[in-house]
């Protein structure tokens, strides 16, 4: 659990390299990584900006056990409204549902076991 203080610091320093766009996305401006997911140094290493997003301002959701998916699909948005929780199973049946699957595949999720 973070400080109060800490938090305030890490608050800061996010919505000073976020840009609101037209769809209510955070964009974050700082370093993103090869796959352009937000990514700053916190704790002693690294955390994508996404899941620190969803840490401080929805932590009563947050878990390290699950991924963060984005409703928007937007790879530097950090707006907690926009983020949720889910499963490895959720996050590719997401994927697949939305057409973003490597293979293009919209079909069976048994393939994946997903229900």
């Amino acid at each position: 659990m973070m400080t109060r203080s800490i938090r305030q610091k890490i608050e800061k320093r996010l919505l000073k390299k976020r840009i609101i766009d037209s769809n209510g996305c955070w964009i974050f401006t700082g370093h993103l990584n090869n796959k352009g997911y937000g990514v700053i140094h916190y704790d002693q290493g690294h955390i994508f900006v996404h899941r620190l997003s969803m840490k401080l301002y929805r932590s009563d959701e947050y878990s390290d056990n699950l991924n963060v998916l984005h409703k928007c699909d937007i790879r530097k948005c950090f707006n907690p409204e926009h983020l949720f929780m889910g499963t490895q199973s959720d996050n590719i049946r997401d994927c697949v549902v939305k057409g973003r699957h490597k293979s293009g595949f919209a079909g069976d999720f048994k393939r994946w076991n997903v229900k």
